[in-house]
């Protein structure tokens, strides 16, 4: 996949995109808005010249969806996002870089994308701003039940396929599945610390007031700073925010002391500091128990059977 990410260079690719077609016209088809690019319906050469017809032709149809199917339980019906939009989303997001906030909208606007993910004849683009993350939670949770790492395993299987039309060799293959299942952990794990400190944040504030909440815990009172801080956030960045997370969940802790030893709210943070931390920094991922925390709104919620179906507090 290295070879993938070198040959298309997305940013560059962008650039050059935006240089050469101008302005976007905005266009109303069948009730939705989509990217028309000037003289591009009816010209298929430009398209198929680009790094989305080969992610259309060599990746998104060998996507095994049947690898993922441990993550829904046979009577729930199937996902509203197909898999295999989900698992080519997640990892064009983390060849490219691009955070929550921009694979979403590239999804519903840009056409290479749409064209990569064979979405262009779609009503309507079966993405919202949670697809990425509920994956994401699931895949976390099935790995800590079962110890398989599908993601892993799926970018592994694709490279495999790719290894001949693109020259990957097999140590630069080990590294791009390995890396893609790794930020798309890190960014569920800094979803969580961000929740627990932020409702810890909240708590001290309603009891103590503004005025005493140090600096650097300030932005954890502003609604709209968890989406800047998680779904904005892109890939090289989730590691540094999550550090950053991490040392803001230690603080608000020192500050709350013994005195909030009986709220919900910082139980919750001190089980996820115990949970996610190592004499005060991250650990790796592979060092979190399964028990650990998943979703401070319901602390029980783990990957488990009930009555014999696989279920999962998410």
């Amino acid at each position: 996949m290295d070879s993938l990410r070198n040959r298309l260079t997305m940013r560059k690719a962008y650039e050059g995109l935006n240089r050469m077609m101008g302005n976007y016209q905005v266009r109303l088809l069948e009730g939705r808005a989509v990217a028309t690019p000037p003289r591009l319906f009816g010209e298929r050469k430009f398209l198929e010249r680009s790094w989305a017809a080969d992610f259309a032709r060599h990746i998104f149809p060998f996507i095994n969806e049947r690898r993922f199917e441990p993550l829904y339980c046979n009577d729930n019906g199937r996902p509203n996002t197909p898999i295999n939009v989900q698992v080519g989303a997640c990892i064009i997001k983390e060849i490219f870089g691009f955070s929550d906030d921009e694979m979403l909208e590239f999804m519903l606007f840009d056409v290479q994308i749409q064209y990569a993910l064979q979405l262009t004849s779609e009503r309507e683009i079966p993405f919202s701003d949670r697809t990425l993350s509920r994956l994401r939670a699931m895949l976390a949770a099935h790995e800590e039940e079962t110890g398989h790492d599908l993601m892993k395993e799926e970018v592994l299987a694709l490279a495999l396929r790719a290894k001949e039309l693109l020259g990957v060799d097999d140590k630069v293959r080990r590294m791009d599945s390995m890396m893609i299942s790794s930020r798309c952990k890190k960014i569920g794990r800094l979803e969580l610390v961000y929740t627990c400190v932020e409702n810890l944040v909240k708590e001290y504030v309603d009891t103590e007031g503004p005025t005493n909440l140090p600096e650097q815990l300030v932005k954890y009172t502003d609604p709209g700073n968890k989406n800047a801080t998680i779904y904005r956030a892109r890939g090289i960045e989730v590691e540094q925010r999550l550090n950053a997370a991490v040392a803001d969940a230690f603080a608000i802790k020192a500050l709350c002391c013994e005195a909030y030893a009986g709220s919900a709210a910082y139980s919750l943070l001190s089980r996820m500091l115990d949970d996610q931390t190592d004499d005060g920094n991250p650990k790796d991922g592979k060092n979190v128990r399964s028990t650990s925390l998943q979703n401070p709104s319901d602390p029980d919620a783990t990957f488990c059977r009930k009555g014999g179906a696989k279920h999962t507090g998410y």
